[in-house]
């Protein structure tokens, strides 16, 4: 009934209709916040051993979603283990990152959410307040690299989405 044009306008409501009551809904929710904890380090990851970082939480609330960012030089990915340990009075269990993947490939830098790892959505609504590990396992011989930088990104609240906003 909008007698919408071939281009897609209508002489009664332009290119579309809003949705007002969820356009509103929408503008009112608080946005969402974001705890990040980061950390340079520059520790070497020594050949066949392992190195750990530490990253202490204070934010009590409980969190919508958890990331952690890791960033390293390392002649061959494809030796490393990667796991992040949660504070062990949270009773969580710690979530493998990065399992011997990339073979040859130089250095990693990435961020890992529960769009990649899976596992880390057993953090969600969860406290996550305490020393946080990232621990870097070199499992195979002949190469070496450095643990650069690591992060933990809390979201304490979900990210309002745009669905339904046009009608």
């Amino acid at each position: 009934g909008g007698q919408y044009d071939t281009n897609g306008h209508s002489k009664f409501y332009g290119y579309g209709r809003l949705n007002a009551e969820t356009a509103v809904k929408l503008a009112t929710q608080a946005a969402p916040r974001v705890v990040t904890v980061n950390k340079l380090l520059n520790v070497p990851i020594p050949d066949l051993g392992s190195v750990e970082g530490t990253l202490d939480a204070t934010e009590t609330t409980p969190v919508g979603k958890v990331a952690v960012y890791v960033r390293l030089a390392h002649t061959y990915i494809g030796d490393l283990v990667i796991t992040v340990v949660p504070p062990a009075q949270s009773g969580l269990s710690p979530v493998v990152l990065h399992n011997r993947a990339g073979g040859s490939r130089d250095n990693l830098e990435m961020l890992y959410d529960a769009s990649n790892t899976p596992a880390l959505d057993a953090y969600a609504g969860k406290k996550c307040n305490g020393t946080w590990t990232v621990r870097v396992e070199d499992k195979a011989a002949q190469d070496s690299g450095t643990l650069m930088q690591i992060a933990l990104h809390l979201f304490l609240s979900s990210s309002p989405g745009v669905g339904g906003l046009l009608a």
